[in-house]
């Protein structure tokens, strides 16, 4: 269940503001799932792993252009 979840996060960070979610495919690696798995053998470890990618998350900048819409210049 927890793996799942692990999974989950990691999927969410790839596909956050990426355009290749509807032009492609976007997906994590098999070696990051691996290390993701390896890793995750207690509930400090998931709780790390966690921090990782919603850390990756909100330090992505996004900036408006003229329009209103979000661009990533």
């Amino acid at each position: 269940m927890v793996m799942c979840q692990v999974m989950a996060v990691a999927t969410l960070e790839r596909c956050y503001n990426n355009p290749n979610v509807f032009t492609g495919v976007v997906k994590i690696r098999k070696g990051e799932t691996v290390r993701m798995i390896m890793m995750a053998t207690n509930i400090n470890a998931v709780k790390a792993i966690f921090s990782h990618f919603v850390s990756k998350v909100s330090h992505m900048q996004f900036h408006t252009n003229s329009y209103g819409d979000f661009c990533d210049e």
